[in-house]
């Protein structure tokens, strides 16, 4: 997904990248959509804070001033006017609009079907890529 981001300390067309923590939560990165080169890490993660399904902690702070200002007027993001204190800061809870799964599916599509040909999964008869993405973002995304 290419996203305009005008920030405090950045204007640029970035592609926002989706991950997981390593508790399951989504991650959100955005990187310079010509280069790859990171331009920022808009999450945090702090499994002390429970959150709702879809909610995601940015970081609001420091080089990350304006983002999640920017992702929202993205359509990526509604920020929900909650803050969570991380000792000196604060991190901003916020709903995603966007389907986190259709957005890394999008951008791993095609090295899913690379690996379906590597490991000749693509050549049984009865061989179905959309299941095959789906078991992959199980294993990802925790499902």
């Amino acid at each position: 997904m290419i996203v305009r981001i005008d920030s405090a300390y950045f204007h640029a067309t970035c592609k926002l990248v989706v991950g997981v923590y390593g508790n399951s939560r989504i991650a959100l990165q955005l990187t310079d959509a010509e280069t790859g080169e990171p331009q920022c890490t808009a999450t945090v993660n702090l499994p002390e804070f429970e959150l709702a399904n879809g909610e995601v902690l940015l970081k609001c702070w420091s080089e990350n001033e304006g983002i999640p200002e920017a992702l929202e007027k993205a359509g990526i993001i509604t920020r929900m006017g909650t803050f969570v204190p991380t000792g000196f800061v604060s991190a901003e809870v916020a709903r995603l609009i966007i389907d986190p799964q259709e957005v890394w599916l999008e951008d791993n599509e095609d090295e899913l079907t690379i690996e379906a040909a590597e490991t000749g999964a693509d050549r049984e008869l009865d061989f179905d890529f959309e299941a095959f993405c789906q078991k992959r973002m199980d294993e990802v995304f925790g499902g």
